[in-house]
């Protein structure tokens, strides 16, 4: 929790400092200026807690979604990426190595191709590498976490 902590804190400081600066202007004793600080620092403690539930169990939700995909049993469903993969080097290899190879004629592959291609397979081998490893971290998913915020 201490990243989001900091973010989220971090930026509640600069906004109690602001808004005490333009108090200044207008509640003229110290006392009441500190009492004026003491009820924003609750309130935005209060709102910095909600967004960090909000925003904790929404990672969670992700977590047990992903946990789920791969306990299943559908093997397909955790070859997925492999596929897209292997189906997208099938489709290059028939477009420029088959095709012009039998004087077949070509066809354009698309921008969009490309960047979602690359896109998966730069995230499966990056991803691929880190498991092979066998070192446990974080980006291949291989260290045991009590919640996401550890």
């Amino acid at each position: 929790m201490s990243w989001i902590s900091d973010l989220i804190g971090g930026s509640a400081g600069q906004v109690i400092e602001s808004i005490g600066d333009t108090v200044k202007k207008f509640v003229t004793t110290d006392k009441d200026r500190a009492e004026f600080n003491l009820e924003l620092q609750k309130i935005i403690a209060q709102r910095n807690s909600e967004l960090e539930t909000s925003l904790q169990v929404t990672l969670q939700a992700k977590e047990r979604i992903i946990v789920a995909e791969m306990n299943q049993t559908d093997n397909y469903t955790k070859r997925a990426r492999p596929t897209l993969v292997y189906a997208g080097l099938a489709m290059i290899a028939i477009n420029y190595v088959v095709a012009p190879w039998f004087g077949l004629a070509q066809f354009q592959l698309p921008a969009e191709f490309w960047m979602a291609w690359g896109g998966a397979v730069s995230v499966w081998s990056i991803g691929r590498s880190f498991e092979k490893t066998g070192t446990p971290n974080k980006v291949a998913g291989s260290k045991p976490q009590k919640s996401l915020f550890d």
